[in-house]
């Protein structure tokens, strides 16, 4: 399946503060497994694919200001970056680049990813998807577990994350709760799930009308 340049719409509200550390370290989380998913999908192996999102990350992300250079105006920023990213990879191809310059780089060679796409840009896309559905699950655990609702969490773990054999009465067993309440549980941490998974998305795309698109199109993205 191939999913267009405007996949997802632009991360604009990080975009216009990247220049304050904050923002700034947060788009870059979201983009560091996407750059290496693409560049794995083009054939290279763990080693010059972290090589080449490395040098991409150090010279024309951070280097030449490639965040400060977007305008809205010209639509998805994830459209430009992929631009910038093919030229990239042409001339780390052409060059031979092997460049370590970014001081707090991942070890990406660790990195498992998904490359069984004929597309690249279909991995790009997924693997940002999947990054934002890490956010979205992270922050419900914690909001979970604020709330003094950590058994509500676990059973909502494992049903919907990794579903277990035995059902309700395993849950109960392992979490405490009662077997009857256990369906009611997880439909309160779903609710949950989707309420701050739009809010992330939310800060993506800076405009709310594009939300349940946008919601739609993660969740068929990981369901791909």
């Amino acid at each position: 399946m191939r999913q267009s340049d405007g996949f997802l719409t632009t991360d604009w509200s990080l975009v216009r503060k990247a220049h304050d550390s904050g923002a700034l370290e947060r788009l870059l989380s979201h983009y560091w497994t996407p750059i290496y998913a693409y560049v794995r999908a083009k054939g290279h192996g763990p080693d010059d694919a972290a090589d080449i999102t490395q040098s991409f990350v150090a010279t024309v992300l951070l280097g030449r200001g490639l965040f400060e250079q977007a305008e809205q105006e010209r639509g998805s920023f994830r459209a430009f970056l992929l631009t910038c990213l093919r030229n990239h990879l042409t001339d780390a191809v052409r060059q031979k680049a092997k460049i370590r310059q970014f001081s707090t780089a991942l070890d990406l060679s660790a990195i498992r990813v998904d490359i069984d796409h004929d597309d690249p840009e279909d991995a790009f896309h997924l693997e940002w998807s999947r990054q934002i559905m890490n956010e979205a699950l992270e922050k419900v655990r914690q909001v979970c577990l604020a709330a003094d609702q950590g058994a509500h969490w676990r059973a909502f773990e494992l049903k919907v994350l990794g579903p277990i054999r035995g059902g309700a009465e395993q849950i109960a067993a392992e979490t405490g709760l009662e077997a009857e309440a256990i369906s009611q549980r997880v439909q309160t941490v779903k609710r949950k799930m989707q309420g701050i998974l739009r809010e992330i998305l939310l800060a993506s795309v800076g405009d709310e009308r594009d939300i349940e698109v946008e919601f739609e199109k993660v969740l068929q993205s990981l369901k791909s």
